[in-house]
């Protein structure tokens, strides 16, 4: 699993078809002094720690986390199917009352 980022200890995935996310720039990531972490959502992609908006103390605590990390992009994008899917099931349930 690839979350966050240093040469030593992984090779960051190239991703130069990325969708659309809002988290991205046009600086590249210096593995030796910027703190980068991967979206392992739709966008499957790196981004600068503060690019994903996160706070030192957030990005050490997804770094160290076994879960993968979503940007908000992602994550939202990720809710809004579960919300699709649950209403669907709701619909389905009702019909059977």
């Amino acid at each position: 699993m690839s979350k966050s980022g240093s040469k030593s200890s992984q090779k960051k995935p190239v991703n130069k078809n990325s969708s659309p996310s809002q988290n991205l720039c046009a600086r590249p990531i210096n593995d030796d002094t910027d703190d980068s972490i991967f979206c392992e959502g739709v966008c499957k992609d790196w981004m600068h720690r503060t690019c994903a908006g996160l706070s030192k103390a957030a990005f050490e605590s997804a770094r160290e986390s076994p879960d993968d990390y979503f940007c908000h992009y992602c994550d939202s994008r990720c809710l809004k199917e579960e919300i699709k899917a649950l209403k669907w099931r709701i619909s389905s349930l009702e019909a059977e009352l």
